[in-house]
């Protein structure tokens, strides 16, 4: 039996430019294989030959032999019956490959209806349900009529994953990126300026840069799956959640992911940075993110008497017994439930 897919002296030419040279590769069942190459080296432009989406301005030539027939002597015809169906592939950007004017659900199951014409509508949002759970989209079945614009970078690749996967496809192509699949925001006693931020996920370079909301940030190596960003949390103060990307040095660009305030809430400003020794009680303004009726601001671990405004607004006092040394006062925030922000320093002085 011969391989699944095997591709012979493949030439993709653009013009004048000719973006692969000379191609060979094979496939077989149950393998995995990785094609590594720089940017621009013709990574994608081989997986679109796969599939015959490189359009008519693509010079192709070769052999590209699936099941051992030839798809490039194939009518169109032979290739819509294949794509999506017998060969799937996971686009490298989830929103440009997603319709942004039709809901996910429906994209999901038009994916499946174009093969099986014979499926009802309720059968294919069914199987379209089904498949996003399986992909561990949260809410599948609630947010089917959601649009790729109310999903953030990470749950739009997994849509992406669910379509190509709900075929149970013989061969899958994946044109990915740096991907980011987990960011954890550590709030810890790193002061009112930064916040420092954990994200994991894959193909990570030496070089790599991270942009938030489009400010890039300090980023600290750690490994080809592991960076570290200190973020300023004036990011956070109109804001509790923050797109990211990160940017290869070969400018490749990751999903984007939504970086949140998870583990309690965040103090953003004061409205002073230092305070007078021995003036008395003082009315402080407390500014942040994720603040919840019923918190309190702690001062050295001591409660103070707090009054909450809204979500993003404490008023504190603090007693004269606290202020009448020069000092340091640790100030955090702790919701009801148990959050805690990250501490920040004011100054006695």
């Amino acid at each position: 039996m011969g391989a699944l897919l095997q591709i012979r002296d493949l030439r993709i030419r653009f013009g004048a430019m000719e973006a692969v040279h000379g191609s060979s590769l094979s496939i077989d069942e149950g393998e995995v294989l990785g094609l590594v190459g720089e940017s621009g080296s013709g990574k994608s432009a081989t997986a679109l030959a796969i599939l015959g989406l490189l359009g008519p301005a693509a010079k192709v030539s070769g052999e590209i032999m699936w099941r051992d027939n030839d798809l490039l002597q194939q009518p169109a015809s032979h290739w819509r019956r294949i794509r999506g169906r017998e060969i799937a592939m996971i686009f490298q950007e989830p929103m440009t490959a997603l319709n942004p004017v039709m809901s996910i659900g429906r994209q999901v199951a038009e994916t499946a209806q174009a093969h099986f014409p014979s499926w009802s509508g309720r059968e294919a949002k069914r199987k379209a349900i089904a498949a996003l759970e399986a992909v561990d989209l949260a809410d599948a079945a609630v947010r089917y009529g959601d649009y790729p614009h109310q999903f953030s970078g990470g749950q739009r690749q997994r849509i992406l994953i669910a379509m190509a996967l709900i075929n149970n496809p013989r061969l899958l192509i994946a044109d990915d990126p740096p991907r980011v699949v987990a960011i954890t925001p550590a709030i810890t006693g790193t002061g009112a300026e930064n916040l420092e931020v954990a994200v994991s996920g894959e193909r990570f370079q030496r070089e790599a840069i991270v942009q938030v909301q489009g400010q890039l940030v300090e980023t600290r190596f750690v490994s080809s799956m592991t960076l570290v960003l200190i973020v300023p949390s004036l990011l956070f103060a109109r804001a509790a959640e923050l797109p990211l990307l990160v940017l290869n040095a070969d400018d490749n660009i990751s999903n984007a992911v939504i970086l949140t305030v998870e583990n309690g809430p965040l103090i953003t400003r004061l409205s002073r940075g230092k305070i007078k020794a021995g003036v008395g009680v003082i009315e402080l303004n407390v500014g942040g993110v994720a603040f919840k009726s019923g918190a309190t601001l702690f001062a050295n671990s001591q409660s103070l008497s707090t009054t909450f405004v809204n979500e993003s607004s404490l008023i504190a006092r603090i007693p004269a017994e606290m202020t009448s040394q020069p000092g340091v006062l640790m100030l955090q925030a702790r919701n009801p439930d148990g959050g805690r922000s990250n501490s920040v320093k004011l100054k006695v002085k």
